[in-house]
Formats: structure tokens, C-alpha cells, sequence
């Protein structure tokens, strides 16, 4: 399992779900297999949650993406990417990681 953390710029015409929407959709272009998309969910009113397997020959690729505003403008995106059939670690560190942000970020 890996995880990453961007730090997304302000930009007027960005929002939790266009943010999910495009990573979404190029994972799905990006997928060498078989991509399955997965649903853009509402986290909260204003951060989403998304996922997108990919799976090929060797396994099960999934991709969990987690969108949150930052205090000070622009976004944070959370991945946690599992690569082969058991896939519940990243799933499950990305809800741990919703929780975290969520604790650290007083909501």
C-alpha cells in the first residue's frame, strides 16, 4: 500500500467533487486493465471521497482519493493505492485518514 498527500492550489472554478471527478477519470484513463469506476461520495457537504480499481492480469489495482479544503484556500487530495486482490488496507487507511483530517481540521 502508498499513500501520497497533494497539496491543491486556490483556483475559482474548483470544487470537492470536479477535483474526485477528474482524478477519477484519470485513473480510469491511466488503468492498463480493466478500470471499474467507482462513485464520487459526499463525505461531507464539502469534501468527497472516491475510488478507482483497475484490474488486470496480476491483480487488483484501487486507488481510494479523499478531497478536503484547506483553511487557507486551494485543497488537500489523500490517495491510498493497494495493488493486488486484497484491497481493505487502503480502503481502510483512507477512512482512518478522513478521520484524522477531519479531527485535526476541528470539524
Amino acid at each position: 500500500m502508498v499513500g501520497t498527500l497533494s497539496v491543491l492550489p486556490v483556483s475559482r472554478k474548483a470544487t470537492s467533487a470536479n477535483i474526485a471527478s477528474s482524478v477519477v477519470g484519470a485513473a480510469a484513463t491511466a488503468c492498463q486493465g480493466k478500470p471499474v469506476l467507482g462513485p464520487v461520495q459526499s463525505a461531507t457537504p464539502t469534501s468527497v471521497m472516491a475510488f478507482a480499481p483497475c484490474k488486470t492480469s496480476g491483480g487488483t489495482v484501487i486507488a481510494y482519493y479523499l478531497v478536503l479544503p484547506r483553511s487557507a484556500g486551494g485543497y488537500y487530495l489523500l490517495v491510498t493505492l493497494s495493488i493486488g486482490n486484497n484491497t481493505l488496507p487502503a480502503k481502510s487507511a483512507v477512512v482512518h485518514l478522513q478521520q484524522a483530517a477531519y479531527q485535526a481540521m476541528g470539524k
